[in-house]
């Protein structure tokens, strides 16, 4: 040691003996030394632990280097991270298994420490309990038993062309038949994307909707559309959310809430591009990306194509013997008892079927659907059916009864 080494070991000798005596003051003593309380006792503690040899200095140099495992899995943690940047911990860490074995992937809690301090964890807004809270709807057993419909908000892709990202969804396995990019909100776009997703997975028992045009109709017969009567022709029960209650939809709004996190932030040159982009994030969304309420699979690994082939086009229903068919016509009229009856303009060139109760009441019928009932001679609008009466404030299935056989 130099000759100012030992001076400065013995002075810390010294403060150690003195600080060790019966009743002595550390804080004084520290004062007396120079030094603050915090290294007072740190001496005493290396005195304790070391004998005088621990009031040497130590040395110091560059610490050992980390074990390069660990830096190769926080690099990868990062990177994973750079591409999913709305993914937690948990799905992360679903991702690392599938590519490293148990043993070298950390914990959800650490992967989220990981991310803390790489600056990749945004600070959590302060929220209030008044929120809206996201539901599911209708429930389903099986994949193809429901799906889920909606626009997602537009935006402007950067040519200034308005994108309306139409999206279409199995309930059960969270499957994304599409994430298309429409010009606007027409039922004939609609239409077209549907008989695509149809002639290739088949068709579900029942499609849930909002009340929104092009899906539903505020003031129309039943709520119907064009696009809605095709559903009802080809044999597919409709669901709709209650007015103004979008969290009826609540899977289907979750996935839209990770659409504009991931995609809505970066809108595309024009529609081309915009929908290679909705491509991918698709393949991603079906393949890659693991889902907790499916016990971390994805939801490629839980679908599988309906049994309800799409037959093609349509263009009629048929009726049981005992009812009276009537064409719809262009204006949205049937010809009855030699006068002109009005249901509505979206079953237009449909055929409807009209029935006499027992109580001598006229229902009309299309597909399994009764559109309302009147007096015998249609002297007064369609009401909804005695059996179809008010459900409350439920969403609910457009069927008030079956059809009857």
């Amino acid at each position: 040691m130099s000759w100012k080494e030992v001076t400065a070991v013995k002075s810390r000798h010294e403060f150690v003996l003195a600080a060790l005596g019966s009743g002595a003051n550390i804080s004084e003593l520290c004062r007396e030394a120079g030094i603050s309380r915090r290294v007072g006792y740190k001496w005493i503690h290396r005195f304790k632990q070391l004998g005088i040899v621990g009031l040497e200095d130590q040395k110091r140099g560059p610490r050992p280097d980390p074990d390069p495992a660990v830096g190769e899995m926080v690099m990868e943690i990062v990177r994973q991270r750079n591409l999913h940047p709305t993914w937690g911990p948990q799905k992360l860490r679903v991702i690392l298994l599938r590519s490293h074995p148990e043993d070298e992937v950390p914990s959800e809690r650490t992967i989220g420490r990981v991310l803390g301090k790489c600056g990749m964890v945004p600070p959590r807004r302060q929220g209030h309990s008044g929120g809206i809270r996201l539901q599911q709807g209708l429930p389903a057993q099986a994949p193809n038993d429901v799906w889920t419909i909606d626009f997602k908000g537009w935006w402007h892709v950067r040519n200034g062309i308005r994108c309306d990202p139409l999206t279409l969804r199995d309930e059960y396995s969270r499957y994304l038949f599409a994430i298309q990019a429409l010009p606007s909100l027409k039922w004939e776009g609609v239409r077209a994307v549907m008989e695509r997703v149809f002639e290739q997975y088949g068709m579900p028992k029942v499609i849930h909707s909002d009340n929104g045009r092009p899906f539903a109709a505020s003031n129309g017969l039943c709520g119907l559309t064009k696009l809605s009567a095709w559903w009802l022709a080809l044999g597919i029960d409709l669901y709709r959310n209650r007015p103004r209650h979008p969290q009826d939809n609540g899977g289907h709004e979750r996935m839209h809430r990770d659409v504009r996190a991931e995609l809505q932030v970066d809108p595309k040159a024009d529609l081309a591009t915009q929908q290679e982009a909705f491509d991918a994030w698709r393949m991603d969304f079906n393949m890659v990306r693991p889902h907790e309420a499916l016990g971390q699979r994805t939801p490629a690994q839980v679908y599988n194509s309906s049994n309800r082939p799409y037959p093609g086009h349509v263009d009629s229903v048929a009726y049981p013997k005992h009812m009276d068919v009537r064409v719809v016509r262009r204006r949205g009229t049937i010809r009855y008892l030699n006068r002109e009856c009005y249901l509505t303009e979206a079953l237009s060139n449909w055929p409807v079927g009209l029935e006499l109760s027992p109580k001598d009441r006229l229902r009309v019928w299309f597909a399994n659907v009764c559109l309302g009932e009147t007096d015998a001679r249609f002297g007064s609008p369609l009401h909804p059916p005695a059996f179809a009466a008010s459900q409350g404030d439920k969403p609910q299935l457009v069927n008030g009864e079956l059809l009857p056989k």
